[in-house]
């Protein structure tokens, strides 16, 4: 796949008999396994961020159009009243 991202092959099992071993095979694929959850960690939370960002960004959002919606109920409600106020003055 394009744009110079690695590609995310599946990792081998952790198995307790080579944990007891101890080989460079193991400490290697250990090496591995942490490298991910570094990085599925680092995801994690930049995901988080984007989240509460775009929840503020509703809630100012949300606000805007609260206040928009309170002038728009006024206008209609001086319209409709100067409205019926000039209604016998054609």
């Amino acid at each position: 796949m394009g744009g110079g991202k690695d590609i995310r092959r599946g990792l081998e099992p952790l198995e307790f008999e080579e944990c007891i071993v101890d080989s460079p095979e193991f400490r290697d694929n250990l090496n591995r396994h942490e490298k991910e959850l570094d990085h599925t960690s680092q995801q994690i939370k930049r995901i988080i961020k984007e989240v509460k960002d775009l929840m503020s960004a509703a809630k100012e959002w949300g606000n805007l159009i609260d206040v928009q919606y309170k002038h728009f109920c006024i206008l209609l409600h001086t319209v409709l009243y100067l409205g019926y106020r000039n209604k016998g003055s054609y």
